[in-house]
């Protein structure tokens, strides 16, 4: 019976991800995605600042989230 208690974990499960919040996920990796498929499609190779700008425009827009929470 100890074994089976070992293998549950000690730590809980983080918090369920409400509607809005995966809502807002979708949005962003849509417009990002979209974003960087025209820059590439009409001007160049990179995209990766696009992206960045994108996520961090529309993941700053909720007033209860921010993006990044850490920089590194």
């Amino acid at each position: 019976m100890t074994y089976f208690k070992k293998m549950m974990g000690t730590t809980k499960s983080p918090p369920r991800v409400n509607l809005l919040e995966i809502l807002w996920s979708w949005v962003g990796a849509f417009l990002e995605i979209s974003s960087v498929a025209l820059v590439h499609y009409h001007l160049l190779g990179e995209g990766a600042d696009l992206m960045l700008i994108v996520a961090l425009l529309v993941n700053n827009i909720p007033e209860k989230r921010r993006y990044p929470e850490f920089w590194i």
